[in-house]
């Protein structure tokens, strides 16, 4: 099996058979899963719009070097955006 489905099954049983406390308010989720379900929505916003404030000042260059669309969307700032505000988030909602 490869790491992204070994992953998924992974993720898979901690938020299935994490902990709930009894005071939390997410009703249909467990408290790990609440936590990685906000990092992922956030690092997903944060990922977009680091890449579409890129897409203008490429967009130029996109012309003359199409080659160059691939390191639009793996420029470490754009997951450097989303690693913060993902983490961010999770760790509001961690404590």
């Amino acid at each position: 099996m490869n790491i992204i489905a070994l992953t998924k099954k992974l993720v898979d049983k901690v938020c299935r058979h994490g902990p709930r406390h009894r005071c939390c308010k997410h009703y249909e989720d467990n408290c790990i899963s609440y936590c990685i379900k906000g990092f992922i929505r956030m690092f997903s916003v944060g990922y977009l719009i680091q890449c579409c404030l890129r897409i203008p000042s490429a967009f130029r260059h996109l012309f003359t070097k199409p080659s160059r669309l691939l390191s639009l969307f793996y420029n470490k700032e754009n997951f450097q955006l989303g690693a913060f505000l993902g983490s961010f988030v999770s760790i509001y909602k961690v404590s």
